[in-house]
């Protein structure tokens, strides 16, 4: 019994070292480009019925990296075990007033360029669009994130 117990221990503290000695590197975001060609066309429209003005409205696109799981690597100084970091872009967008209580804005889906940043398989970006509307100076976001 004192040999399984003594051995365990040797065992961990020897999993333990090896561990020390790794050298940490950090996963850093990825090199992102733009999609040169996009052809995903969506047009987010906003009715605001009933909003006290003045107001200013604003958009933007919360692209993510959707199969976040099987092409970001573990970083492991990132909670207890290692965790994958979430990389996200936003990028903002015109807004057009179409008529009176009615905004819209068009964006690409594919916007930003799917690639293999990390040698673990394609990341694929998704989007996310909202609105931002400030009232009296106090902020409002609108929005249905999509689901990935």
């Amino acid at each position: 019994m004192k040999i399984g117990f003594i051995t365990s221990g040797v065992f961990f503290v020897l999993m333990l070292s090896m561990a020390a000695c790794k050298k940490y590197e950090p996963v850093l975001p990825p090199d992102i480009k733009m999609n040169s060609d996009p052809v995903q066309r969506y047009r987010a429209t906003l009715k605001l019925v009933g909003a006290p003005g003045p107001l200013r409205v604003r958009a933007k696109v919360g692209y993510g990296i959707k199969n976040n799981y099987s092409c970001v690597p573990i970083d492991s100084r990132r909670s207890f075990g290692g965790s994958r970091p979430y990389f996200q872009e936003d990028i903002e967008f015109d807004v057009r007033n179409v008529g009176g209580d009615v905004y819209e804005f068009s964006y690409y889906d594919d916007a930003i360029k799917d690639e293999d940043y990390y040698g673990m398989g394609l990341c694929n970006w998704s989007s996310s669009p909202i609105f931002i509307i400030n009232i009296r100076g106090v902020a409002y976001s609108v929005g249905q994130p999509r689901s990935v």
